[in-house]
């Protein structure tokens, strides 16, 4: 049987209390005593409860706000993808701050490689559209631009890297 509103809400004021006692150093005992506990332990037992439920709300408060950022820079990308891919350098400088921002977030950036060769997609991608952005003529000229379905992904696999699965036109 679960707690009535009641009964929590008095255990959670009881639990703020011995909170503050315990920071400002009251001694266990000394905090049963005052607020009606059982014994220094169960002071010890609701803290430690108290300290838990903290980190548990504050970590899903967490990852509800890097959820929220991270479908705000999907949309963000979304909306200049196209235009990026299409020639515009403002929209490729746009997309590769929002590659950069989620590969913050999500602190990719920390991970250590463990070869040579091991690489972030998220990094590649950034690269990719770094380059693909340099190679853009500041004109819009569609003539002169490169067709990216036959850019090199660096990876030194020349497996798929473009769409019609041959090396040349």
């Amino acid at each position: 049987m679960s707690a009535s509103r009641e009964q929590r809400t008095s255990t959670a004021e009881r639990r703020a209390k011995a909170l503050k006692l315990r920071t400002a150093g009251v001694p266990l005992d000394e905090i049963a005593t005052r607020l009606g506990y059982s014994s220094p332990a169960a002071v010890s037992k609701d803290l430690t409860r108290a300290m838990k439920y903290a980190v548990t709300e504050a970590n899903g408060a967490a990852k509800e706000r890097l959820a929220q950022e991270l479908r705000r820079l999907d949309l963000l990308q979304a909306g200049h993808w196209p235009a990026a891919l299409g020639g515009s350098t403002k929209s490729a400088a746009i997309v590769l701050g929002v590659i950069d921002r989620r590969i913050k977030l999500l602190q990719l950036d920390r991970i250590q490689a463990d070869s040579a060769n091991a690489r972030s997609v998220l990094g590649e991608l950034a690269r990719g559209l770094a380059l693909a952005a340099s190679l853009l003529p500041e004109t819009g000229d569609d003539a002169n631009r490169p067709d990216l379905q036959d850019w090199d992904d660096g990876t030194g696999d020349d497996e798929d890297d473009d769409a019609g699965g041959t090396d040349g036109p």
